[in-house]
């Protein structure tokens, strides 16, 4: 039997829990950097993974380079807990 929660419409109409919360950010040093990429496996995503966090990192943030973020109006992109994740207005 499947949960309730796996049916289509399931939650439709209900906010998220989440909605307007803003995660605090975090500026991570290069040894927390390595540390995520040490858990991204050697397969074609974990390589993809590495590839996505190594990108980001490198290219700090928009507003030390000076210009805007590529997804302006989305908000700049964050690593939060090992999880890549794009700020929301």
């Amino acid at each position: 039997m499947r949960a309730a929660a796996t049916f289509p419409g399931a939650g439709k109409g209900v906010e998220s829990a989440q909605k307007g919360m803003k995660l605090p950010v975090e500026i991570l040093t290069p040894k927390d950097v390595l540390a995520i990429l040490d858990q991204c496996k050697d397969t074609v995503t974990g390589i993809r993974d590495r590839a996505l966090i190594t990108v980001m990192y490198r290219s700090g943030p928009a507003s030390a380079r000076g210009t805007r973020p590529a997804t302006e109006g989305c908000g700049p992109t964050y690593l939060a807990g090992g999880h890549v994740i794009r700020g929301r207005r």
